[in-house]
């Protein structure tokens, strides 16, 4: 798996797999950020889920969820 860290600013858009998928910073506030994230249809992108794997399995939360967009 690549990893790749990269500093934005709101309004700057990184795009993947040669402009298949393109992530926007929307706002910026203290710990949160919005963003936007626009793909092809046939790409599954997965939600992000919180807590640890206890609070998850308390939750019924087995993996994380995915969107079709």
């Amino acid at each position: 798996m690549k990893t790749l860290k990269v500093d934005l600013r709101v309004g700057d858009t990184v795009s993947f797999d040669s402009g298949r998928v393109a992530m926007t910073l929307l706002e910026k506030s203290g710990q949160r950020a919005r963003m936007e994230i626009r793909s092809e249809p046939d790409v599954v992108i997965d939600l992000p889920y919180r807590g640890s794997p206890a609070q998850q399995a308390r939750n019924g939360i087995s993996q994380p969820q995915k969107m079709l967009v």
